[in-house]
């Protein structure tokens, strides 16, 4: 606040500094400072003893701007008319309406102060009416009613003030007004972001010693910057805070100076944006995650291409060396009587339907990735179908000392599938009972009716599979056994390819095992029947379909 008294010629410097001191403490340093002016008449309102309008327009201008530079938020001027001639009464009473109108609406009050002795009445009501106050008689004194306008503009001022309150109050941002040392005011969003209690556990502290060690001269330099500041703008600053538990908080700060109580201040608005910095290193995370994604989907593309170029590369060599086989079975007295020959020729044999039957399991795993693998579907008696193919590996169960069973609730249910792929995905888990079940042991092929859809069991009482392996096993090349201690033959894709094959037909396949126990791998299909009318030669005839040959193949780890 700026504030200025010109005092006329009855008065002196000293007793008007004397009448202040009964009010403020310190008057040297207002003084000093410039905050408070103590100026003659003469130096103001006259010159050569008469009133000069055009200089006191002037030194208010010159007393606005200097107000302004400051950052004060008002003037407050008290003028002594004592020194008013009768003959410039009328050019000031004229000035003075003319400046109440301009000042109305503006941060400045101006009280005049008149000798009432040297005053007629048309004169005072002059300067009453310039005051915009009101003369009535009342019990045969004369007396003021106050200024009405002035009375309602100071009251919706502070209702504004009140309503303005009420909005720091409720904004979800912290709002604070202080300087270097000290914090002034704080809204309810400041116990929160701080952490404390209630908004006198903050103000009286300083708001650098809740800023993190690091960044507590940055800070100070920020406050340094908006204090100097003349343009008035708003500056922008992000840093860290401590609340009162220790947690650490991301904050983004706009600030600008104010005065407060007449003193140089900082208005802070500050935001929490730990969850913002949080989001973007997430995102960022997200990011470097998808670029690793992308990088191993595109290296997942170069596998999987060469996994099939070099499946088909190897099918072609399989199959000529298998005819070549099957041509010296066909010859009669290649092998006659010679026991050596017989057993190597087996060997021969039985290790080309393993590569065969790894190169056939690439391939289809690769078509189905590429979405190029699809079924041959024909309507068939599913019942039927799956107790020739159980027949149909008998003599490898006899070998090792297994019993077979095959039990339905009924004899004949039609459904659509592929039957190859059904052949394959039942022998694939008929060949692993039979791997991990030992002599003496009994493996179960059940088939169950539901109506809507079909259960095809295959249960063994052999070694089972761990609980935390009953997922993995699903996955491609993972076993059970480890590589250098396991015994059993597998490449870790039998399982995979009967669940890729099992889903093709819209069907799921669940396991249910026990360490010692052994495990039970159930397939569910549903019951669907082509529209147009099929015929089930090929099923309803077993002989023609060669069960023994893909048995060869499904079940060429396990050694006849």
């Amino acid at each position: 606040m700026s504030c200025v008294w010109i005092y006329s010629q009855n008065t002196t410097f000293q007793q008007v500094k004397e009448i202040i001191s009964t009010q403020v403490n310190d008057i040297d340093d207002y003084i000093n400072s410039g905050q408070l002016k103590i100026i003659p008449y003469t130096s103001w309102y006259v010159i050569n003893e008469s009133f000069d309008e055009n200089r006191v327009n002037g030194l208010w201008i010159k007393l606005a701007k200097y107000a302004d530079e400051n950052r004060f938020n008002g003037i407050r001027a008290i003028g002594d008319t004592g020194w008013l001639k009768k003959s410039d009464f009328e050019t000031f009473s004229c000035y003075e309406h003319n400046i109440t109108g301009l000042i109305s609406d503006l941060p400045i009050i101006v009280i005049c102060l008149y000798n009432l002795s040297k005053l007629d009445l048309f004169e005072f009501a002059q300067v009453v009416k310039n005051h915009e106050f009101t003369i009535i008689k009342h019990n045969n004194e004369l007396r003021l009613i106050k200024n009405q306008r002035l009375l309602i503009n100071n009251k919706l001022l502070e209702q504004s003030k009140e309503d303005y309150q009420k909005l720091l109050q409720l904004l979800p941002i912290t709002v604070l007004i202080h300087d270097k040392q000290k914090i002034f005011y704080c809204n309810d969003a400041a116990i929160r972001l701080f952490g404390v209690d209630s908004k006198q556990k903050l103000i009286g502290k300083t708001m650098i010693e809740f800023i993190v060690a690091d960044k507590k001269n940055e800070y100070e330099a920020y406050i340094d910057q908006v204090l100097v500041d003349k343009t008035q703008i708003c500056f922008s600053h992000k840093s860290s805070l401590l609340d009162k538990s220790g947690q650490q908080k991301d904050i983004e700060v706009v600030a600008r100076n104010c005065i407060y109580n007449d003193f140089p201040a900082v208005l802070s608005v500050i935001r929490d944006v730990s969850h913002l910095n949080k989001m973007i290193k997430l995102e960022r995370v997200i990011e470097r995650k998808d670029e690793l994604l992308n990088e191993a989907i595109e290296k997942e593309k170069i596998k999987t291409l060469f996994f099939s170029r070099i499946s088909h590369e190897l099918r072609t060599p399989i199959n000529m060396i298998l005819s070549a086989l099957q041509l010296i079975e066909l010859r009669p007295n290649n092998l006659s009587q010679d026991y050596d020959k017989i057993k190597y020729f087996r060997v021969m044999r039985q290790n080309c339907y393993r590569l065969l039957r790894l190169v056939n399991n690439l391939i289809d795993l690769t078509k189905i990735d590429s979405d190029f693998f699809e079924l041959n579907l024909t309507n068939c008696n599913i019942v039927e179908f799956v107790e020739e193919i159980t027949l149909s590996v008998t003599e490898y169960l006899e070998n090792k000392g297994l019993k077979l069973q095959f039990d339905t609730n009924v004899e004949e249910k039609i459904i659509t599938c592929d039957p190859d792929q059904i052949e394959r995905i039942i022998l694939n888990l008929i060949s692993n009972a039979i791997k991990f079940t030992p002599p003496g042991g009994n493996v179960w092929v059940t088939f169950e009716d539901l109506n809507n859809k079909v259960k095809i069991i295959v249960r063994d009482n052999g070694v089972g599979i761990p609980e935390n392996k009953q997922k993995t096993i699903f996955y491609r090349f993972e076993q059970v056994e480890k590589l250098f201690t396991r015994k059993h033959e597998g490449s870790g894709l039998g399982l995979p390819l009967v669940k890729s094959l099992v889903e093709k037909h819209g069907g799921k396949i669940e396991v249910k095992s026990r360490v010692g126990k052994g495990s039970e791998f159930t397939v569910i299909l549903p019951c669907k029947k082509l529209i147009r009318s099929e015929c089930l030669s090929k099923l309803n005839n077993p002989n023609g379909h060669n069960f023994v040959e893909r048995a060869s193949i499904e079940l060429s780890d396990i050694s006849v």
